[in-house]
């Protein structure tokens, strides 16, 4: 049975802070992104990333830009339930290369379904990119988008949001990776 849900990986950010494309950052031998994409691939689902760039044209998943630009993250989530015929989407930060097919799962598993947004929390930390999100949030996502507020934290206040405890996973598994400070701790 094909899964209820497709899986983008968000990768359009500008990478300030990594001062080069962020996803692409070799981490062990191969760029952040792959590490995710591998945690994904076992769910056998469409896998599609959003990016800005052509940088990850190599990879063999399509690649689609944001539909509204220059407001984050939740600019991603909305082009994810835009472009899906699927009912709900798994949202992946690239940033993230030691999430595990186990996290994701028990996600998934853990889905109410009556709730706008299913989003990890471990030890007491948001991960809204770590976080399913159903075509039913849409509206209130372009609503916040239109008052130029992106905050996720903030969206998922206003949605009936189910946060999944993850604090049986290890820490290491929650790390983004946003400096390059970061890699040398890695």
């Amino acid at each position: 049975m094909k899964p209820d849900f497709d899986i983008y990986i968000l990768a359009g950010g500008k990478s300030s802070r990594m001062k080069t494309e962020k996803g692409l950052v070799e981490l062990k031998g191969k760029p952040m992104i792959e590490w995710v994409i591998q945690a994904c691939e076992p769910f056998q689902t469409n896998i599609t990333i959003i990016a800005n760039s052509t940088h990850y044209s190599y990879l063999p998943y399509p690649t689609i830009k944001d539909d509204i630009t220059n407001c984050g993250p939740i600019g991603g989530i909305a082009t994810a339930l835009h472009h899906s015929e699927k009912q709900k989407v798994l949202v992946l930060s690239c940033d993230i290369p030691y999430i595990q097919t186990a996290v994701l799962k028990a996600l998934l598993d853990s889905s109410d379904p009556s709730a706008d947004a299913h989003v990890s929390i471990h030890k007491n930390i948001i991960h809204p990119l770590i976080g399913v999100y159903k075509k039913s949030a849409t509206e209130t996502i372009h609503k916040q988008i239109e008052s130029a507020n992106y905050k996720l934290l903030h969206l998922l206040k206003h949605l009936n949001t189910t946060y999944i405890n993850m604090d049986e996973f290890s820490n290491s598994i929650f790390e983004n990776i946003n400096h390059p400070e970061d890699l040398k701790k890695s």
